[in-house]
């Protein structure tokens, strides 16, 4: 069992009982923008490094991600969610003639595990308006693979990193009422993240340098979310 998995196992044990009776279950997916300025920068290093001139492919471009969601409603207008997101992007620099071609790639994935604290500012029949809050812990997972072939003959390698950080995510949502127990919902928000060392797997110790200074995961970028969540508590009960 990986690190995130763990964490996950742990953290469902931890939670209070009373937020596993959840009100509602959200899925979803997204668009991202990633910004990984360290990353970018080990590729303009890589590319100053070679005897030859290397084009880029990709360069942690806009992608797609996708979670989960539970959330249990404290009061009238505010809800504690609990959060899970995977989100992965990369990079490839190359180049290609006719004696035979060289790549080196980047690539990343990130497991966001929170809570998502939202107060609702407006509901009605119509329409739902909120603002949210997610933190928690993000597990990145970074693996660089380099491989040139001239001639038939290859040469490869590969290695494996891994990093921890915390998120801050603050969004504006949306949700729209499709039948009694079922919502779309949509939202905008910007992820920021405190950037966390990157070090070998399996060896926090082993961290990664770049100019002097440790190479940090840069997951900062602005996010935009569709979804449904299935609503199970329809009615309020006293507590009394």
């Amino acid at each position: 069992m990986n690190g995130p998995e763990k964490f996950l196992w742990l953290y469902m044990l931890l939670v209070p009982g009373e937020l596993l009776a959840q009100d509602s279950f959200g899925v979803f997916g997204g668009l991202g923008t990633y910004q990984m300025d360290n990353l970018k920068e080990v590729n303009k290093m890589k590319a100053r490094s070679l005897p030859f001139k290397t084009v880029g492919v990709d360069n942690f471009n806009p992608g797609f991600y996708f979670g989960t969601s539970a959330s249990f409603e404290l009061s009238e207008n505010f809800v504690l969610g609990l959060n899970y997101q995977y989100t992965s992007t990369g990079s490839r620099i190359g180049q290609k003639d006719y004696s035979g071609y060289y790549r080196y790639d980047q690539i990343v994935n990130g497991h966001l595990i929170g809570i998502e604290p939202e107060r609702i500012i407006e509901e009605n029949n119509f329409i739902t308006i909120s603002f949210s809050f997610l933190t928690g812990v993000i597990f990145t997972g970074l693996k660089m693979k380099e491989k040139l072939t001239v001639y038939g003959e290859s040469q490869e390698s590969s290695e494996s990193f891994a990093a921890i950080s915390i998120p801050f995510y603050p969004a504006v949502k949306l949700s729209v009422p499709v039948t009694t127990f079922i919502s779309g919902t949509i939202s905008l928000g910007y992820l920021y993240d405190s950037g966390g060392k990157v070090h070998l797997k399996g060896n926090k110790d082993a961290v990664i340098g770049i100019n002097n200074s440790p190479l940090k995961t840069g997951w900062n970028g602005f996010r935009i979310t569709a979804g449904v969540r299935f609503k199970f508590n329809n009615s309020k009960t006293d507590s009394s």
